[in-house]
């Protein structure tokens, strides 16, 4: 509901404001109670109590405790254990829909070199910001890394800023290569897994299930890394699927252009079942992009975009795509929190 990244830092400051009352916040931000203490709750802040409040509560608290401390028993001393099994956490983030090389009124090539460099940088601050030892990232790269070049079908001309060589080895491949390089000062590992996706398809009919610019992507960025032993990458040379397990979960990675239509939660939820009863692999959850929206339905988690002012999605999805990325992080327990990489405020200086 908070578009801006402006309106996420300054709800964060009044909402953790003990002196500002939730009715100031509803009226500034023009929605109801139950809605802001949700966003609260959403973005992991907690409501403060207001000084005067405290104070009373302290004396009640301190006067109990100088009551009670004289009656308990002397224990052993025990050495603290900073970080547990349990405190570990691993991070998922949903790469998708980056779509190098496609030209909009607010996209082009040098703004998104921009916001593949900004995630980076936003998935490191979110990181370091969080309790909880971070030691390993899971990339799960789920296609349409690259816009492609078939006019007509999967794009226009007036939406086409470069070639598909271009994209992939001018834009794709060293850009995300270096986002890698950079998150590696936050992670000991990164695995990264990749799946392609519909606009890098070769041609129609697709004559072989190999033929994905995405593909030549990933190779290529299996290729850049492979310097890096702390860093692996597992491509689906003709697969339009993936598995892999994070902690204790196994997911089922995809594009997303496998649910027809446009992005009918109920039709993606029974699909998700018949492939349940249908593949021999488990899988706890479902990780897809393709909709250039986020969402999480049931087990299945649906990934944004890199574009802004995107018209297909206005046209197909009947809303306007999301400039964002998911991050994910896990814990023995299961999933502990979803964070939003929002990119939409990275644009070109003249804007």
């Amino acid at each position: 509901m908070l578009k801006t990244t402006e309106d996420i830092e300054r709800f964060t400051e009044l909402y953790q404001n003990p002196n500002v009352a939730i009715d100031d916040i509803c009226k500034i931000f023009g929605y109801a109670p139950g809605s802001v203490y949700r966003m609260g709750f959403e973005l992991s802040l907690k409501r403060p109590r207001s000084e005067k409040g405290m104070q009373l509560n302290l004396k009640y608290i301190r006067s109990y405790a100088e009551r009670v401390s004289a009656e308990l028993p002397a224990i052993p001393g025990k050495d603290i254990v900073e970080h547990g099994a349990n405190s570990r956490l691993d991070y998922i983030l949903l790469l998708s829909d980056e779509h190098a090389g496609r030209y909009t009124k607010s996209t082009n090539g040098e703004v998104f070199a921009a916001r593949i460099s900004a995630l980076a940088e936003r998935i490191i601050k979110a990181v370091r910001g969080r309790t909880g030892y971070t030691e390993r990232l899971h990339i799960f790269k789920l296609g349409d890394s690259v816009t492609g070049e078939r006019v007509g079908l999967n794009v226009t001309l007036e939406e086409l800023e470069h070639t598909v060589l271009q994209q992939c080895y001018g834009l794709a491949i060293p850009h995300e290569a270096r986002m890698v390089e950079r998150l590696l000062t936050a992670f000991s590992h990164i695995d990264i897994v990749c799946v392609p996706g519909n606009h890098g398809v070769v041609t129609r009919p697709q004559m072989s299930k190999g033929a994905n610019w995405d593909t030549v992507v990933s190779l290529g960025l299996q290729a850049k890394l492979s310097k890096f032993p702390q860093v692996t990458v597992e491509v689906a040379m003709t697969d339009w699927y993936a598995f892999h397990t994070v902690r204790n979960l196994d997911w089922m990675l995809m594009h997303g252009d496998q649910n027809k239509g446009s992005c009918n939660y109920n039709s993606i939820a029974s699909n998700i079942t018949s492939w349940h009863k249908n593949f021999d692999e488990h899988f706890d959850y479902v990780a897809m992009g393709h909709f250039h929206h986020f969402c999480k339905v049931q087990d299945y988690f649906i990934n944004g975009t890199l574009l802004t002012d995107d018209d297909w999605s206005r046209e197909v999805v009947k809303r306007d795509g999301e400039c964002v990325q998911l991050l994910i992080a896990v814990s023995s327990k299961g999933i502990e929190e979803v964070i939003p990489i929002w990119l939409n405020d990275v644009r070109e200086e003249a804007e």
